[in-house]
């Protein structure tokens, strides 16, 4: 699978962390995911070309406004648990931004997977 995913939190700290955890998980499984960390003040403009964009569990609040700037770039927001900026965490992260590009894969019809490319694994189980 491919896929980019942009990482949100307040100011760009902990988002650089998680960023960092997911790729190398990805590597080790083998897929082709960009990670990239951003900040809420610049999520409209950071959302570009992402396919996903996993939001800080402590910006809950501003979920809403997160989905609304990544819908208007083609990209699904997805609110992270709060253990998520935590070595243990990042896991779940990937699993919940692979299950969204999954998920908007299906729903956007592209052929035969994001952006032309082959999806990998198998969909999330409902």
């Amino acid at each position: 699978m491919t896929g980019r995913i942009l990482v949100v939190c307040g100011s760009g700290a902990s988002s650089t962390f998680l960023a960092q955890r997911l790729r190398a998980l990805a590597e080790a499984d083998g897929l082709e995911i960009e990670a990239v960390a951003g900040s809420i003040a610049q999520v409209r403009l950071d959302a570009a070309g992402m396919d996903v964009v996993l939001l800080g569990a402590h910006l809950a609040d501003r979920l809403d406004a997160v989905r609304e700037a990544a819908a208007d770039e083609g990209a699904t927001a997805v609110l992270l648990d709060a253990d998520a900026a935590r070595p243990e965490g990042a896991r779940a992260a990937l699993d919940r931004a692979l299950a969204a590009m999954r998920q908007g894969a299906r729903s956007l019809r592209l052929a035969p997977g994001l952006h032309g490319r082959p999806l990998g694994g198998s969909p999330p189980v409902a």
